[in-house]
């Protein structure tokens, strides 16, 4: 069995099976691949933007995010961030971060369609606090959706802590 993977210039194709190669060739950013990135962003006619959406219930949380956002190669995102009223001076002063105040102890789900109804970009998308993006994430999201005329769908594959592969659609 074996699954395109997709990196900046090509698609490869490897064994399910070789997860340990399969991390080495796409989580693992060189110095030359970064400045080809941003050479390559740099480039870019059209930059869509990513609208992030997640819910913090500690400063820690909220901080760690913002820090992981920070480190993306692709800079065209806003954070959406639903939070209890009490969180929100702490990031109130964020750079591209948006504070969507909520009753204390909401769902999940209702802090998200706060977050929701904020979001302005090209492109929503959920991050759990707990998963941590890439810091190419955002960029190879950007090229899929310059590749793809008028996209409905971008979604990518995840480690949790083995390789969780989603099917082409």
């Amino acid at each position: 069995q074996t699954c395109a993977l997709p990196i900046w210039l090509a698609r490869v194709q490897i064994p399910l099976r070789s997860y340990r190669l399969w991390a080495a060739l796409f989580t693992r950013l060189t110095r030359k691949d970064r400045r080809r990135i941003v050479l390559r962003i740099g480039a870019m006619a059209r930059r869509p933007v990513f609208s992030i959406l997640a819910s913090v219930r500690s400063p820690a949380d909220g901080a760690r995010l913002i820090a992981q956002l920070e480190g993306q190669l692709y800079r065209e995102w806003e954070l959406c961030l639903a939070l209890a009223p009490s969180l929100a001076p702490e990031f109130a002063s964020a750079p591209r971060v948006t504070c969507v105040p909520v009753a204390e102890g909401a769902s999940e789900a209702a802090m998200l369609n706060a977050a929701l109804g904020v979001a302005k970009g090209d492109f929503v998308m959920h991050l759990p606090g707990d998963r941590r993006l890439a810091p190419h994430a955002l960029y190879v999201f950007a090229e899929y959706a310059r590749e793809t005329p008028e996209p409905s769908l971008l979604y990518a594959d995840e480690a949790r802590p083995e390789p969780y592969f989603k099917p082409d659609w």
